[in-house]
């Protein structure tokens, strides 16, 4: 026989619906029987307080990364291609270095990590999209000029952080990333410049 279900209020309802959801599933009833739905109604009901209720935190890039790394068998050395030589992989997992874009896009495309996973924080550079170069923008010489004051590595770190670097400095511009249809675009012609650009 079906109790009368109404939405789940406070921890005492919540306990009562988790009482009878598993009282109901160990009777087993058939698919189409009344039982069978008060489950089904059950089960979407407590799901939702615990929604809202008991939300989960997303779980840390760093703790993500060395999970999928054990889940694959893999070691540290297998992360050099998607986040550069052995000291910054020890940097990134020692919480010393942070992700860059290009880290996170390779991270998530090689080992099929989430980028909502690794991206803690929206950086200003994700609202201007992925097709920008931001490696193509004379970073050089924005560094000598002042464009990047928290940025204090070599020039070859700030192409690895280009689309945070540039992408925040946009952000500061009255109009920011209203521009974009004037921002460097990823194309032959402005890759085959990217030297001229940044020498």
């Amino acid at each position: 026989m079906m109790t009368q279900l109404k939405i789940i209020q406070d921890e005492t309802e919540h306990q009562q619906a988790l009482a009878r959801l598993a009282e109901l599933m160990e009777q087993d009833p058939p698919a189409d029987s009344a039982e069978s739905a008060e489950i089904n109604v059950l089960a979407v009901l407590i799901e939702d307080f615990e929604t809202k209720h008991f939300p989960i935190d997303p779980p840390d890039p760093i703790d993500a990364i060395e999970f999928r790394v054990d889940q694959m068998g893999l070691s540290r050395k297998d992360l050099v291609p998607y986040i550069g030589s052995q000291s910054k992989v020890s940097e990134v997992l020692n919480h010393k270095r942070p992700l860059s874009l290009n880290m996170i896009r390779r991270l998530s495309e090689g080992l099929g990590i989430s980028a909502d996973v690794l991206i803690r924080e929206p950086t200003p550079a994700l609202a201007g999209g992925a097709d920008i170069d931001w490696q193509a923008f004379p970073l050089s010489e924005m560094r000598k000029r002042g464009y990047f004051p928290d940025f204090h590595g070599s020039v070859q770190e700030l192409r690895e952080y280009a689309a945070e670097q540039v992408g925040a400095f946009i952000g500061r511009i009255t109009g920011g990333f209203e521009l974009q249809p004037t921002l460097l675009r990823s194309s032959v012609h402005l890759r085959t410049n990217d030297k001229v650009m940044d020498d």
